[in-house]
C-alpha cells in the first residue's frame, strides 16, 4: 500500500511538472508574440523636393503587416495631406495597410530666412518603430546651400538643374537643418561630425573628441542663423561658443550614456572622465579629489591610455571595470574606483596590489604586497606575525618580540629599538595609508635581515637568521 502511494504520488508530480511546463512555454510565446506585435520594425524613406516657400515631401513606410489597421500620429504643420492608404478615415487617424505599406504626401511651409531646423516633421505609427531611414533632397531653387540632417549623409551631387543630397541612418525620423550659406564639415569618427564657418574651423582640432563615438549619429552646428537647440541628431550652437565647452557637453552627454545603468550617489565619475577626457577642471568636489589622486600616480601617455581604453569598451563601464583598466596599465590590481564609488563616502587614496603570492619562509600568504607611487609595503603587522612574530600595539608605538629578538617601533619616528637599543634611520621605517600600517620594503630587509626573492608567479621573503 505504501509502495502504492509513493508510485501515485510520483504520477501526480509528473503530470503536475509537465503542465506547469507547458503553460509557462504557452506564456513564453504568447509574451514574445505579443512584444513582436507591439513592436513592429519598419524601415522609411523620404523624398523632398524644395520649392520657393514649401517643402514637398513623400514618406514611404516599408515592412508594415498587410491588411492591418494601424493609428496615425502627424503634427499639425503638415499641409496638404495626402495618404495612399487603401482606406483612410482622416477623423480617427486610422489607415489600413493592403501591401504592407503606406505613403504620405504633405507639404511644409518654410520660413523665408537664411536658415532653419526641422524637428518633428513627418508621421509616425503608433507601436511600429523605425529601424532606418533614407532621405533624398532635390534642391532646385537654392542650389549651392547646405543641407544637414541627424543621421550620415550618404551623398552629393551637382546636376544640370538641382542639387541632390541623400542621407540613411539607424532609427526614426531624424532633424534636418538647412542654411544658405555653405559651412565646413570636420568628421571626427563615423559617428560625429563637426560642421562650422570655414575661418572658426581652423582654430578648433576637437582633438578630445576623436575617441568619443556615440551610440547614435550626432552633428553639431556652429551657427548663429538660427538659435541654439537639440533636435534628433543635430546639436545646434551659437558661434560664439567657446569650443572647449562644446566638446566637455558631448563628452559628458557620451559618459552619461555610457553609465546609464549607475545610481545617483555614483554620477560624479561622468564628471571625472569628462574632465580626465576634455583636459579640463572637474565640476563635482569628489572627482576633483580622485582626478588629482590619479594624476600623482599615472604618466600622462598612461592617462591617456586610461581613457582610450575606457572608450574602447563596448560593454557599459563599471567601477569593477575602471578598476580592471586601471590595474592592467600598471601591471597590478587595485579598487581605488569601487572603494570610492560612493560620492558622500570618505575619500580612499590610491593603492596598488601585487597579485602574485607572497611566501614567508616556504609558507604561502594571503597577504598583498602594496604599491604606492614608488614605495613597496607590506602591511607590517600581518607580514611580522607571519614571520613569526608576537605583536602588540598601543596606536602609535608597535611591539614585536619572537623566541630570539624584541623590536620597538614608533608611527611618527625615524628610529627603532632592537632588544633595547636604539638605533637611527633616514626615514621612518612605517608608512601609514588609509588607516593601514605598512613597513618598506628595503627597511624590511635591512632590519629583520631577510631576503626577498620574486618571480612571476610570486614573491618569497626568506629569513636568513634561521
Amino acid at each position: 500500500m505504501h509502495r502504492k502511494s509513493i508510485i501515485l504520488l510520483f504520477f501526480l508530480l509528473t503530470i503536475t511538472s509537465g503542465l506547469l511546463l507547458w503553460q509557462w512555454r504557452s506564456y513564453s510565446e504568447s509574451t514574445k508574440e505579443n512584444h513582436e506585435k507591439k513592436f513592429e520594425q519598419v524601415r522609411q524613406h523620404i523624398k523632398i523636393e524644395t520649392a520657393e516657400r514649401e517643402l514637398k515631401i513623400t514618406q514611404t513606410i516599408t515592412g508594415l503587416m498587410k491588411d492591418k489597421e494601424y493609428q496615425l500620429v502627424r503634427p499639425d504643420k503638415l499641409f496638404r495631406w495626402q495618404c495612399g492608404c487603401t482606406s483612410y478615415n482622416p477623423d480617427s487617424n486610422t489607415i489600413l495597410t493592403a501591401k504592407g505599406e503606406v505613403r504620405f504626401t504633405f507639404v511644409i511651409p518654410i520660413p523665408d530666412e537664411s536658415a532653419f531646423l526641422l524637428t518633428d516633421w513627418t508621421a509616425n505609427i503608433q507601436d511600429v518603430k523605425i529601424m532606418e531611414t533614407a532621405i533624398d533632397i532635390a534642391e532646385k531653387g537654392k542650389r549651392g546651400s547646405t543641407w544637414i540632417a541627424g543621421i550620415p549623409q550618404t551623398g552629393y551631387e551637382q546636376l544640370s538643374f538641382i542639387d541632390f543630397y541623400s542621407f540613411k541612418g539607424k532609427g526614426g525620423t531624424p532633424s534636418l537643418y538647412w542654411q544658405q550659406d555653405p559651412l565646413e564639415k570636420k568628421s571626427l569618427n563615423k559617428s560625429l561630425f563637426i560642421f562650422t564657418d570655414p575661418t572658426l574651423a581652423k582654430n578648433a582640432d576637437f582633438k578630445s573628441l576623436t575617441g568619443i563615438k556615440p551610440n547614435e549619429y550626432i552633428a553639431v552646428i556652429f551657427t548663429d542663423a538660427v538659435i541654439p537647440m537639440m533636435g534628433q541628431g543635430i546639436k545646434v550652437v551659437s558661434l560664439g561658443s567657446r569650443f572647449e565647452i562644446i566638446e566637455r557637453e558631448i563628452i559628458y552627454s557620451y559618459y552619461k550614456e555610457k553609465l546609464k545603468q549607475l545610481d545617483n550617489q555614483e554620477y560624479w565619475i561622468v564628471d571625472f572622465l569628462t574632465a580626465l577626457t576634455a583636459g579640463t577642471t572637474p565640476m563635482v568636489k569628489k572627482s576633483e579629489i580622485m582626478l588629482a589622486e590619479l594624476s600623482q600616480h599615472l604618466t600622462e601617455d598612461e592617462r591617456r591610455l586610461f581613457v582610450q581604453v575606457v572608450q574602447q569598451k563596448k560593454k557599459l563601464i563599471d567601477f569593477q571595470m575602471l578598476d580592471q583598466i586601471l590595474g592592467d596599465i600598471k601591471g597590478l590590481k587595485t579598487s581605488f574606483f569601487s572603494i570610492n564609488k560612493d560620492e558622500k563616502s570618505e575619500f580612499i587614496s590610491l593603492l596598488f596590489m601585487d597579485a602574485r603570492k607572497f611566501i614567508i619562509n616556504g609558507n604561502k600568504t594571503n597577504i598583498k604586497i602594496v604599491y604606492s607611487n614608488d614605495k613597496v609595503l607590506f602591511p607590517f603587522i600581518e607580514t611580522l606575525k607571519a614571520m613569526g612574530f608576537e605583536v602588540e600595539t598601543d596606536g602609535s608605538t608597535f611591539y614585536a618580540k619572537n623566541k630570539n629578538e624584541q623590536y620597538t617601533f614608533f608611527l611618527d619616528q625615524p628610529i627603532f629599538q632592537r632588544n633595547g637599543t636604539d638605533f637611527g634611520l633616514l626615514e621612518n621605517p612605517l608608512y601609514v595609508d588609509n588607516n593601514q600600517v605598512y613597513i618598506k620594503n628595503k627597511l624590511l630587509q635591512s632590519i629583520f635581515q631577510v631576503t626577498i626573492k620574486e618571480n612571476q608567479q610570486a614573491i618569497m621573503l626568506d629569513d636568513v637568521s634561521l
